[in-house]
């Protein structure tokens, strides 16, 4: 499977369209068109949820040879962690400590659920929001579960603990962790957790996010959106310019904002119901994204606070969203069979 060729301007770039447009015209040929486009539907979809603070993200690994593998990539998935930490290293990364960390704590949820031996067991990996410094200001833990097919089940969830929360739940999940006291971000995650105790006591015990959109209501602003994120796919299967997609991505966010009311320009009821149900006319949609893409769009809150522009907005291509981790990274960049991911290597498009 083709992976995006990732050159980075700036060490906090999280998602950009530019990386996509580069990932499909190094497409090798048409057959790798369906999985690129699967990797791509994805990222956009999580990056809407993130938008909106959804309460769950879920998704399903398999185990081969002892390893566990995402469905839409051929190699394991610690090799991905381990590629997106050594990259955003020598990015200059300034998150080094942590990053190390992460890999070191998914190489024993590994170990832990490829062991055949394994059953009923649960791990929980805490990612706690990192310095202000950090690019990483995500609060939020992961449940791993094996399921009885054998595949495993990795549940996503916001929370609202500091650090010093988290780290009293540790004792109440497992009493055993290797924890130290006073902790770090990269202590969490370099440890996970080992527990026995169901999903409904495990939020119990972690209090997640209040101030979340169930995924009830994401799963139809996904379906709301699906025209947008159709032709933003079809778009880059054409090889346009990076200024056309940018603005392809600009009219989901306008658009996402406009369906869910959080729109701060487009308020009125009326003028939301045109623009939800222009979205599903196939004539008028072109219109309708070259209107959206030019409007101001709702910046989402970092740690960085908010800077405004004329228009007493403000957005940033390169800045509407913050990683999850170094997966991201690492999903980013290309490793083909013939260059193993050598920063030196590049596909001509």
């Amino acid at each position: 499977m083709p992976e995006r060729i990732l050159r980075v301007a700036e060490a906090s770039l999280a998602y950009n369209t530019n990386l996509d447009v580069r990932a499909y015209q190094a497409l090798p040929d048409s057959e790798e068109l369906n999985s690129l486009n699967q990797l791509t539907r994805l990222n956009l979809e999580t990056s809407i949820g993130e938008r909106f603070n959804v309460e769950l993200f879920q998704t399903t690994y398999c185990i081969e040879e002892s390893l566990i593998k995402h469905p839409l990539c051929k190699e394991p998935f610690i090799e991905i962690v381990k590629r997106g930490q050594k990259f955003h290293q020598g990015k200059g990364s300034t998150d080094i400590e942590r990053e190390i960390a992460e890999v070191e704590g998914f190489e024993k949820i590994q170990a832990v659920l490829t062991d055949p031996d394994t059953n009923q067991t649960k791990v929980i990996s805490i990612s706690p929001r990192g310095r202000s410094s950090s690019i990483y200001q995500h609060n939020f833990f992961d449940v791993y579960e094996k399921n009885p097919n054998g595949t495993i089940t990795m549940s996503r969830y916001t929370s609202k603990l500091s650090w010093n929360e988290f780290y009293q739940t540790t004792q109440d999940l497992d009493p055993f962790n290797n924890i130290p006291d006073s902790p770090k971000d990269a202590d969490f995650l370099a440890n996970p957790l080992i527990t026995y105790k169901s999903i409904e006591k495990i939020l119990e015990i972690m209090h997640p996010q209040e101030q979340t959109m169930t995924q009830m209501a994401y799963q139809k602003l996904l379906e709301a959106c699906a025209p947008l994120i159709i032709d933003y796919l079809n778009t880059l299967s054409t090889n346009p310019g990076e200024l056309i997609a940018q603005q392809k991505y600009a009219a989901l966010c306008k658009f996402a904002d406009v369906y869910t009311g959080h729109d701060r320009q487009i308020i009125d009821f009326r003028a939301r119901l045109r623009i939800i149900d222009t979205v599903s006319k196939p004539q008028e949609l072109p219109h309708l994204i070259s209107y959206l893409s030019t409007q101001p769009i709702r910046q989402v809150a970092t740690a960085c606070g908010l800077s405004g522009n004329s228009r007493g907005e403000s957005f940033s291509f390169t800045s509407l969203f913050r990683p999850f981790s170094v997966t991201e990274f690492g999903l980013l960049q290309n490793s083909c069979t013939d260059c193993g991911g050598a920063e030196n290597h590049f596909h001509c498009p």
